[in-house]
């Protein structure tokens, strides 16, 4: 169990990057951070799932990078809005 964590950890720092970078490329055109963090997700776990990097028997490990990642990108774009004011 902690090495699957460990493991993990690393998908998830790239992941919640990739996560960041795709929100807010995408709010240009959507002008909203919901429908560009669902999309991003979206584009995410559909990229992952057919690029096979998790096993298809078990979709917990995907799921979890998909939205552990969106939530840290969610929360640091929040962050950087309010420092902006």
């Amino acid at each position: 169990m902690i090495l699957q964590i460990i493991l993990i950890l690393p998908v998830l720092i790239g992941a919640s990057f990739v996560a960041i970078v795709t929100t807010v490329a995408l709010r240009r055109p959507l002008r909203d951070m919901l429908p560009a963090l669902s999309a991003s997700a979206i584009m995410m776990g559909l990229t992952l799932w057919v690029a096979a990097i998790f096993p298809a028997e078990n979709p917990w490990p995907l799921a979890i990078v998909v939205l552990g990642s969106h939530a840290v990108a969610f929360a640091v774009i929040r962050l950087s809005e309010r420092r902006r004011g």
